[in-house]
């Protein structure tokens, strides 16, 4: 019984996480494709975001933008 909870745990805190992380996202200008969830588009300033599991990979050609980006994060 305390395994299945354990589990459960697991899974809702893995929701809850990437939740917040959608949000902040969006506060921050970034929207998620509908076709892969693991990418944000800020299209303001042409930033593509990638996520994958732990990992996060900031691309775009202008750094300072990127920089403050990462930090508001």
């Amino acid at each position: 019984m305390r395994l299945k909870r354990a589990h459960l745990r697991i899974k809702t805190s893995c929701l809850a996480w990437w939740r917040a992380l959608d949000k902040s996202l969006a506060a921050l200008g970034c929207t998620h494709l509908l076709s892969d969830s693991g990418l944000f588009v800020n299209k303001t300033k042409t930033i593509v975001i990638i996520v994958y599991v732990d990992d996060v990979l900031f691309l775009g050609a202008d750094k300072s933008a990127i920089s403050s980006l990462r930090s508001a994060l």
